[in-house]
């Protein structure tokens, strides 16, 4: 998803960004999900949610902060920090931990 936000301002087309991903497991699953012709039933609840669950972009949102916060748990275990790049990363941890807690906002509102 990444590489297909940044290929925004150049886009060139499916296939020349399918051309792009080297991950072939990345590159099948792109080919599948756009070849899939399956109508999402009602996608504003699924992207967004309805009460009292997640929607796929809080998920996906969760899932990256989750993965931000172990990386700096590991580094924050690293005896040969100092006292200020300890500071730096808490900090970190404590705004990425904020932010989950957030409701989703919309992108205007950032």
């Amino acid at each position: 998803m990444a590489s297909r936000f940044a290929a925004v301002s150049e886009w060139h087309g499916l296939a020349h960004w399918l051309n792009e991903i080297e991950d072939p497991y990345a590159r099948q699953l792109v080919t599948e999900a756009v070849a899939d012709q399956r109508e999402i039933p009602d996608p504003e609840k699924v992207l967004k949610g309805a009460p009292g669950t997640h929607g796929v972009v809080q998920i996906l949102r969760d899932k990256y902060i989750d993965r931000q916060l172990a990386g700096l748990t590991r580094r924050m275990s690293d005896p040969s920090l100092n006292q200020t790049e300890l500071i730096e990363l808490t900090t970190r941890k404590m705004q990425l931990l904020q932010l989950k807690r957030q409701p989703l906002q919309p992108l205007g509102e950032i």
